[in-house]
């Protein structure tokens, strides 16, 4: 009997320990399930709080708030009067902030324009040739110029708010008409008038076009003098793109600074960027499937001095077979300068008129087209380097006359004759297979191994 009792005895105990082990077990379980939990979750609420205050719109607005040059009209804020840290590179285009929105998001204006051309005759963005350079439409060729060459609009940009109210006298009014289908628009009178206008960081002595139109069907522009007036739409004006970004995008570097703009791009794209060529620097105007196209960083020089040229005796054709003419110049004597002319692709570059004859259609500019290793430049490439002015276009003036354009630096370009010495910005054509390394900057161009 206290056999049987001592043998129970030690049953319980054996259950108990197993069950305090259990117990023990089910606890430490628990601790390390809910304790790694936990950690996850704090870990990733305190990743989410570090990325919520990198975010674009956080460090601009935590950098400004309370500043006299920052300020808040109708729950956006504005960069008021004379600023210098509002700079932003997108796209390898220099832009400045102009507001941040009420809900969170960043809008932006080039700081130079990127094309010179007109409204044509009916002055409304929204049907304008202007809507039509910036912005795709599907159904139509030649247009979204610029958003073709924007790195992944999908991702950094929002559909943009363009303003198309009709406005008689320049004020700050709430804009009660908005085309918002487009990554791309321009800037409207009110936000001209909202950071500062003739006092305004905006104003940087080039002509460029406002959003709105006048009560008389004319449409407001800012003068290279930095005063507004407005246009019949004919007037060949500077367009500086507006376009608004995530505000939740990460700012990968920069301070705001001129010399160290706030970036937010994961990955460059090629458009914009540098490119080294022997001893020759280049710029990515245009990326095309399998190829790109480059303009010269500089002027075509002889002993490192800008030399001018005459780009033929009548007319505006682009004939590099024809001797004494410019295109006959750059596809010979040039090209054959060039240590990596080898490399270089022949291209149709577009050489049509601009103008009256045409109602101002910049697509019929590139229906005539001529095969050559060097081009030029034509009225719809976008223009990256805005120091360089009097340089030749592609593009003639009318129909059958000797008129050609030239660019200016002031955000215009204007015809001159063809048989007059000005200066000149060779194009030429190579494959994107060949830019093996590099960044694309100024410091770290791409290049060929």
């Amino acid at each position: 009997m206290k056999k049987n009792k001592q043998i129970k005895h030690k049953i319980n105990v054996d259950y108990q320990k197993l069950f305090n082990t259990i117990s023990i077990g089910f606890i430490c379980a628990c601790i390390l399930f809910y304790g790694a939990r936990f950690t996850s979750l704090y870990i990733k609420n305190k990743k989410v709080e570090v990325e919520n205050v990198n975010t674009l719109y956080k460090v601009i607005f935590n950098t400004n708030f309370g500043k006299e040059n920052f300020v808040d009209i109708g729950g956006n804020h504005y960069f008021k009067n004379e600023v210098d840290n509002n700079y932003v590179t997108y796209s390898n285009i220099l832009w400045r902030i102009i507001r941040i929105n009420a809900d969170n998001s960043v809008t932006l204006i080039s700081e130079n324009p990127l094309v010179s051309l007109a409204y044509k005759e009916e002055v409304n963005f929204k049907e304008s040739y202007l809507n039509k350079w910036l912005n795709i439409t599907e159904e139509e060729e030649n247009t979204g110029i610029l958003e073709y060459n924007l790195n992944n609009p999908d991702k950094y940009l929002l559909k943009n708010e363009t303003c198309l109210d009709v406005v008689d006298k320049l004020s700050n009014q709430l804009c009660k008409t908005t085309y918002t289908d487009k990554y791309l628009g321009l800037m409207s009178t009110s936000d001209y008038v909202n950071t500062g206008a003739e006092t305004s960081f905006i104003n940087n002595n080039t002509k460029f076009y406002l959003s709105n139109t006048t009560d008389t069907n004319k449409i407001w522009y800012i003068t290279d003098t930095n005063k507004v007036s407005y246009s019949d739409g004919t007037d060949l004006i500077g367009l500086r793109p507006v376009i608004t970004v995530k505000g939740n995008i990460n700012i990968v570097s920069g301070n705001g600074t001129l010399n160290s703009p706030y970036t937010f791009e994961s990955e460059k794209g090629m458009f914009g960027a540098y490119v080294k060529l022997g001893e020759d620097t280049w710029r990515i105007y245009q990326v095309n499937e399998d190829t790109i196209n480059l303009v010269s960083n500089n002027l075509l020089e002889l002993n490192n001095e800008a030399i001018e040229r005459i780009y033929t005796n009548k007319g505006y054709s682009y004939n590099s077979s024809k001797w004494n003419t410019l295109a006959y110049y750059l596809n010979n004597n040039y090209l054959n300068s060039l240590s990596y002319k080898d490399k270089i692709e022949s291209n149709n570059w577009a050489n049509g008129y601009y103008g009256a004859d045409n109602n101002y259609n910049y697509k019929e500019a590139l229906t005539d087209t001529k095969e050559a290793y060097v081009g030029l430049l034509n009225i719809t490439n976008i223009r990256l380097n805005n120091e360089l002015k009097n340089y030749f276009l592609m593009t003639g003036s009318t129909k059958n006359g000797s008129l050609i354009y030239l660019a200016s630096n002031n955000g215009t370009i204007y015809p001159t004759s063809s048989d007059e010495k000005n200066y000149v910005l060779p194009a030429i054509t190579i494959k994107k297979e060949l830019l093996t390394k590099g960044e694309g900057t100024i410091d770290s161009p791409l290049e060929m191994e």
